[in-house]
């Protein structure tokens, strides 16, 4: 096998999103920009792009999942890459998207600390939420890179199920996806309703970080190894 393949995968994919989710991160900063500047009511972080940033990387790593295991595999092939060069290019760009998605993150948010002796901001009310008060910006930052990863994993099962399979086993896709995501919530979020109606997860368990993280590990290994079997064995017409 030739590292080189893994490394064009890596290269391409890695490039490609992270131009996507600038796009991105410019439409949301131009949007509550404007609201800043025209609607003195939004001028708190309540309404700004950080307060709610952990769930921005979670959908656009889900979208992009979803387009990598809808078209991406059959591209490289026709380029001349294995699937296992591609699945391990994948893979490792999506871990850095997704470490790269929690540094912005963190940046912005001491960004707004120090933004907030000159602004009418109170950013030292309104971020404790987000620096994860008594958990810390460290568990903050682990938590997001791990629950944002997953989202791609989930997207890349979507995807690649309707590629794949059709619309029968896609739409299985989509409800394996529902529960993983539902699951994450139980195993991380312990201040919202239960997204299945029952104790939370936190509640049988007890909270623990270690089984949090653990967990939604073990959930991103499972999708991966179900996905690297199955893209292994799939045929591809480069016509």
């Amino acid at each position: 096998m030739k590292p080189r393949l893994y490394l064009t995968v890596f290269k391409r994919l890695y490039t490609l999103y992270s131009r996507w989710a600038a796009y991105v991160l410019l439409i949301i900063g131009a949007i509550y920009t404007a609201l800043f500047i025209f609607i003195p009511e939004t001028r708190t972080i309540d309404y700004a792009l950080i307060s709610n940033f952990q769930q921005v990387p979670g959908i656009f790593m889900l979208i992009v999942g979803i387009i990598t295991g809808a078209g991406m595999l059959k591209f490289f092939i026709y380029h001349g890459v294995t699937r296992r060069h591609f699945f391990i290019g994948t893979l490792l760009s999506s871990v850095l998207l997704a470490v790269s998605w929690m540094l912005i993150g963190t940046v912005l948010t001491y960004g707004l600390y120090g933004l907030d002796a000159i602004t009418p901001i109170d950013a030292s009310r309104e971020m404790a939420p987000l620096a994860g008060e008594s958990r810390g910006m460290a568990v903050t930052f682990m938590s997001g890179a791990s629950t944002t990863l997953l989202s791609f994993f989930v997207g890349w099962m979507i995807g690649f199920g309707f590629s794949r399979f059709g619309g029968y086993a896609g739409f299985g896709a989509i409800a394996a996806g529902i529960a993983v995501l539902g699951i994450r919530t139980e195993v991380w979020d312990s201040e919202t309703t239960s997204v299945f109606n029952l104790p939370r997860f936190n509640e049988v368990f007890g909270t623990s970080l270690p089984l949090a993280f653990g967990g939604t590990l073990a959930l991103i290994v499972l999708i991966g190894a179900a996905l690297f079997l199955f893209i292994r064995e799939a045929p591809v017409s480069v016509d």
